[in-house]
């Protein structure tokens, strides 16, 4: 039975696997009140035939082409000019009439300058053509919504989100903000950090369970509040921020993949998924869909929210974390006490778990500093296959010492239960996390609720073995998405951080090769 637990291992990282592709593009023929990426392809590659920052040439072209974009779709369009930090600012502002029925505008934002280094698709013409089709498909519409909807593309972004704070909050001196500013009620955003992989929703504003809801509905939404709590905690800042720090609703979109081309010449259409387009135009489609006919403020007790087996959306509400901790203690407690597992043996391997998951990745941690042409910044940003290799490969590396270590030491030293401390140091760090930062707490109840509930099929027949394949998948299927999203998100230099992760993967998953009891 032990070696066929490697087969669901390796079924759960191939979830892994699909839940990192995005979805198959649209064709350019395909409904026309449905996404298309590549529709939207067609504008990223107008957009990014050449670097378009504040004062180039292709600058001055590309608010051109949009501006005549929004206008034949039969919007209001304006060029708002102003100046912000003494930097003057031309940010295109198109209004597509509701009925009135309810007030408060759903508005769609993207930046179309970009870096002087490259020429953006990803960042941000992407997010232009995504807010293009977005609105296209919504002209279709049989009836005008009951909301206004507004399409916001802001100019100089990359100098500090100059044209979201002149809309919202004016610029320089007596600058005014623009008058449809304060009608604005939700705020989807589209950005990019890369050209591929998901197009992973990252923020939200407070409150978000009734958006959370409505994304849910996609096609393939791909978002988890870990990503969302770890990023208000983060120096970086999108047009988004603008927006919720002046209390308002939104949503915030992006990929991470392909990290190589982000604010470098590397960033063209060429290298740009056109699936990563498709799914986050969906999203952004379905969101906007819903909220243009929806009534009230956007708000509902916030939730908490994540990705299992690749592509499965789960989302409940945050207030709900206290009581499945409480509940993920009890079941634990009760397996422990059916393993008739000993306070001091176990205690024994929550230290050994612990050092299991600490010792590797302060190993790597030093590797990284002691190499930094290998692990630098500037190094992950050279190749995407130098970061998909160096950094799997660490994380590898500690899953494998971590494993080795717990199975070495609980063979040598009996007296250390190490599978009861696998299971304590994971229900430790849950109830930990789930009062120091709840919106991650799922990372460790899940693998938490897996493990308890396969221990408790005894016997040594199928049952058992597709119970603890099924907490197999489940655990890999999880972790395996994070230690990916991590690395993309911190690079080489935090690769010890994704590191950390997989080396407690494989102690969670290693009280699955217990000896089951016969019944």
């Amino acid at each position: 039975m032990q070696r066929l637990l490697w087969v669901f291992v390796a079924a759960g990282l191939g979830l892994t696997v699909q839940g990192l592709r995005p979805p198959a593009p649209r064709s350019a023929d395909a409904p026309s009140d449905r996404f298309s990426a590549l529709r939207a392809m067609a504008d990223v590659d107008f957009l990014a035939a050449a670097p378009r920052p504040i004062g180039a040439a292709h600058h001055e072209a590309a608010r051109d082409f949009l501006q005549q974009r929004l206008t034949g779709l039969g919007a209001e369009c304006e060029v708002m000019d102003s100046v912000v930090d003494g930097v003057p600012v031309a940010s295109l502002v198109a209004r597509f009439p509701g009925s009135g029925a309810i007030p408060g505008a759903v508005l769609l934002c993207a930046h179309y300058d970009s870096v002087e280094a490259g020429p953006g698709a990803g960042d941000d013409a992407m997010g232009c053509a995504v807010a293009l089709e977005i609105a296209r498909a919504l002209t279709t519409a049989a009836s005008p919504p009951a909301r206004d909807l507004i399409v916001l593309l802001t100019d100089g972004e990359e100098r500090g989100l100059l044209g979201a704070r002149a809309f919202l909050l004016g610029g320089d001196g007596t600058l005014p903000p623009h008058p449809l500013a304060a009608a604005t009620a939700l705020v989807l955003n589209f950005e990019g950090r890369g050209s591929g992989g998901p197009a992973l929703m990252f923020q939200t504003g407070q409150d978000n369970g009734a958006v959370l809801g409505a994304l849910a509905r996609a096609p393939h939404p791909a978002g988890s509040s870990l990503a969302k709590a770890v990023y208000e905690r983060m120096p970086n800042d999108t047009d988004l921020t603008v927006f919720l720090r002046a209390g308002l609703q939104g949503l915030n979109f992006a990929c991470l993949d392909r990290f190589a081309s982000y604010h470098t010449a590397l960033d063209v259409p060429e290298r740009l998924d056109p699936g990563t387009v498709q799914q986050m135009g969906d999203q952004g489609l379905t969101v906007a869909r819903w909220a243009l006919d929806e009534a009230g403020d956007f708000r509902a007790p916030d939730a908490a929210y994540f990705n299992l087996y690749g592509r499965t959306f789960i989302h409940h509400p945050l207030s709900w974390t206290p009581a499945i901790t409480a509940l993920a203690a009890m079941l634990a407690a009760y397996v422990l006490r059916r393993m008739r597992a000993r306070l001091a043996a176990s205690a024994l391997g929550v230290l050994l778990a612990l050092l299991a998951v600490c010792l590797p990745a302060i190993f790597i941690f030093g590797l990284t500093r002691l190499f930094p042409s290998l692990f630098s910044l500037s190094a992950s940003h050279a190749s995407d296959l130098h970061l998909r290799l160096s950094g799997l490969s660490l994380a590898l590396l500690a899953a494998v010492a971590a494993w080795l270590m717990t199975a070495w030491t609980a063979r040598r030293w009996p007296r250390i239960d190490a599978d009861a401390g696998a299971i304590g140091l994971c229900l430790l760090g849950a109830i930990a996390v789930a009062i120091l930062m709840p919106e991650a707490a799922f990372l460790l109840l899940v693998p938490c609720f897996a493990i308890s509930a396969a221990l408790l099929v005894r016997g040594a027949g199928a049952p058992t073995l597709l119970a603890r394949g099924a907490a197999a998948v489940t655990i890999t299927s999880l972790s395996g998405l994070w230690v990916y999203n991590l690395l993309l998100a911190l690079a080489l230099p935090g690769a010890f951080v994704a590191a950390a992760l997989a080396a407690f993967t494989a102690v969670q998953l290693r009280p699955l090769w217990r000896a089951a009891p016969s019944r």
